[in-house]
């Protein structure tokens, strides 16, 4: 934690620096260390007390065994050599038990980590049997979605249409990136539905396969993660078939030229000192979802940290994918994307889906 943390200050180091901010992280990085500091001091409490207790168990083990070793050694019913054997190998039988501790540790870790994944894995997915072929358009009702020791996030109604970029705007916290993960299949809302309108009719979106929904939809997240791969392993992903001039125009769209790339499409991601920016890695994940050439587009704040040109780019991109008849939704914070919008949803205003002129 204290590690990730102070590779997560360095990175952003600069940007504090520019609005005077890097002083207040000396309080953080202080109350970090010293909680990591109360953790570890707390877990080797444990551990040491556990050792010795081991330790001695193993200690007095061995010194029994050598005491029947002498005393057989002197009525004669043992050769030296044999009991030298026996005393050299008498440690290693109880080496596991000195053991136990380091592995106990180990396994509480391991079994955490597995408790953690196994809440995601239980969790009931609602997936229908209903396979979808292509969407033409999705709406939605009012919707709420209640999260443990949260307050309830409301999200007012809308709808997507083809041809049109919907933008959905909002305080932190509002609910937006929650609009995308429902849609998404994510998160399934404690209240209202999500119509999803295709070639074969108009379904709940609990009534369709979760598998072919999402084959259908490009989303970009908010925090794009990637693998340990080249820029061009990333962008296959989403399309294997894509040929190299595919690549290089579906970069230049998104107003990143190779010529910015250390090594190109060979440059690796996934690495802590990885050399792209942040802006340079949501356009890489906006390429990544544009290429994939599907129905509906999900983009989640791919205007943040960029700058204004390349804001301007990122918008006439994405109004051309919705001239192409896609369906397409953007979350963002800066105005450009929203005003040039041809809908609008504000989240911190009244439920209400309004038509911008």
């Amino acid at each position: 934690v204290l590690s990730g943390h102070f590779l997560d200050l360095l990175s952003g180091l600069t940007t504090l620096k520019v609005y005077g901010r890097a002083h207040k992280q000396e309080e953080k990085i202080r109350a970090v260390g010293n909680s990591y500091r109360t953790e570890t001091m707390s877990v080797l409490r444990i551990s040491f007390l556990s050792s010795l207790a081991l330790e001695l168990v193993a200690t007095l083990s061995v010194a029994l065994i050598a005491v029947a070793i002498g005393l057989r050694l002197v009525g004669g019913s043992l050769t030296l050599f044999t009991g030298l054997l026996v005393l050299i190998l008498a440690p290693e039988v109880y080496w596991p038990i000195r053991q136990v501790a380091s592995y106990f540790h180990a396994a509480s870790d391991g079994m955490e980590v597995f408790r953690q994944i196994y809440e995601v894995l239980e969790r009931p997915t609602r997936s229908g049997k209903i396979e979808v072929e292509e969407i033409t358009a999705i709406s939605w009702s009012e919707l709420t979605v209640q999260y443990p020791e949260r307050a309830t996030v409301k999200i007012p109604a809308g709808q997507l249409s083809k041809g049109a970029v919907h933008a959905v705007i909002g305080a932190s916290g509002s609910g937006k990136s929650t609009l995308i993960n429902i849609l998404m299949g994510f998160t399934s809302p404690t209240s209202g539905d999500v119509l999803i309108s295709t070639n074969q009719g108009t379904f709940s979106i609990t009534e369709l396969d979760v598998d072919s929904l999402r084959k259908n939809i490009a989303w970009m997240p908010q925090e794009p993660k990637f693998p340990y791969a080249t820029i061009k392993q990333v962008l296959l992903h989403a399309k294997p078939e894509a040929t190299q001039i595919e690549l290089e125009s579906v970069l230049e769209s998104v107003g990143l030229e190779l010529r910015d790339l250390s090594n190109g499409l060979s440059t690796i991601l996934g690495t802590l000192t990885q050399p792209l920016s942040i802006g340079q890695l949501r356009k890489i994940a906006l390429a990544r979802a544009v290429l994939k050439g599907a129905q509906v587009l999900l983009i989640d704040e791919p205007s943040a940290s960029v700058d204004d040109t390349s804001e301007e780019i990122i918008d006439a991109l994405l109004h051309r994918e919705a001239a192409l008849g896609k369906l397409v939704l953007v979350v963002s914070h800066r105005p450009l994307l929203a005003v040039h919008a041809d809908a609008q949803t504000d989240m911190s205003r009244l439920p209400r889906s309004a038509r911008m002129a």
